[in-house]
Order: C-alpha cells, then sequence, then structure tokens
C-alpha cells in the first residue's frame, strides 16, 4: 500500500479507539454493517483492472483511465450518504473507518488505471 500505509493505520486506530468512546454511550446495532458496503467499490476498481488489463502496447480508449476516478468518487458520494444518513451519534468512527476503507480504494484505484492503460511508474 506504500506511502498511504502509516495514514491508513492511523485511520483504523482512531475509528477503533473513537468507537470504543461510544460503546457506553450507544450500543453497536445492525446499521454499523452498512459501514462494510464501500468495501464492494473496492472490490469493483480491483475486478475492472484485472478483467480490463492490458499486457502489451498502450490502451487506446481514454476512457479506461477515467473509470477507477469515477468508482472512487461513487464510493465517496455513497460514503458520506451512509454517514450522513444512517450513522447518527456514531459519525466520528464512522468516517474515520470510510476514510480508511478509501485508502485502499485509492490505491486500488492507482494500481487498476496503470493496468488498464499498461502505463506503469
Amino acid at each position: 500500500m506504500g506511502p498511504l500505509s502509516p495514514i491508513a493505520w492511523l485511520l483504523l486506530g482512531g475509528a477503533v479507539f473513537t468507537r470504543i468512546g461510544f460503546i457506553v454511550q450507544q450500543p453497536p446495532k445492525l446499521r454499523e454493517a452498512l459501514l462494510g458496503l464501500p468495501v464492494l467499490f473496492t472490490v469493483v476498481i480491483i475486478g475492472y483492472g484485472v478483467v480490463f488489463a492490458v499486457h502489451v502496447g498502450h490502451a487506446d480508449a481514454a476512457w479506461r483511465e477515467l473509470v477507477c476516478p469515477l468508482l472512487i468518487l461513487l464510493q465517496i458520494g455513497a460514503s458520506f450518504c451512509l454517514v450522513w444518513r444512517y450513522m447518527q451519534g456514531i459519525r466520528v468512527p464512522a468516517t474515520f473507518l470510510l476514510l480508511f476503507e478509501l485508502c485502499f480504494s485509492l490505491m486500488a484505484g492507482f494500481e487498476a488505471t496503470m493496468d488498464v492503460t499498461n502505463k506503469w511508474i
């Protein structure tokens, strides 16, 4: 995961420690399982990179480069809607956890974009 590793682990730690503080006020509920949904965007990004990988030459279609950033923007929008609509009372730990998931999506999107364009750094 490269340069985002320390940031991602700090975000996960923030999510865990703030949630521990909120447990006294609100016990965990089933709605917190919704926080795992944005991980599906990461799986789709990785799958897109595998299916549309270019092994020889460079990709001609410019749309290939735009799919991963679009999926990441959709993940940000879905995460915002989850926090705003369903996570009343635990918004701080939910935000930490969703930012942790976003770090993985950013790195997956970076790798998948290089995969589908065959332009490696």
